[in-house]
């Protein structure tokens, strides 16, 4: 085993574990195919990609946005995790786009 192996593994970004059940309903999409519903979620999904590029410290932030979804204890988080409030709020307001473009792409599955 070389540990370089592993790179070339499909593996998840931390930001997806912010939002788990938006990649069961993207991968039903795309089972399903249909193409429009998977693209949308492909949309937020890039969306929710970006919380990782708001600060300086990646893993902080998508610790950040897990404890906002309450998958996580924010005082689980370590000092060297920590973030700005400046960061802090940059990220809570893209948790909350990604959440409410998740809820309207609920609604209109719901719909179909």
């Amino acid at each position: 085993g070389d540990h370089r192996d592993l790179h070339s593994f499909p593996t998840r970004r931390s930001s997806d574990l912010a939002f788990p059940e938006m990649f069961v309903s993207a991968y039903k999409a795309a089972k399903s195919k249909d193409c429009d519903l998977a693209w949308r979620y492909q949309e937020v999904i890039r969306e929710s990609s970006r919380i990782l590029g708001m600060t300086k410290n990646a893993t902080a932030a998508s610790k950040y946005a897990i404890s906002l979804r309450g998958l996580m204890d924010k005082r689980v988080i370590y000092p060297q995790d920590t973030i700005s409030p400046e960061e802090e709020a940059h990220v809570r307001d893209q948790v909350q786009k990604v959440d409410t473009m998740y809820a309207e792409l609920k609604s209109l599955s719901a719909k179909a």
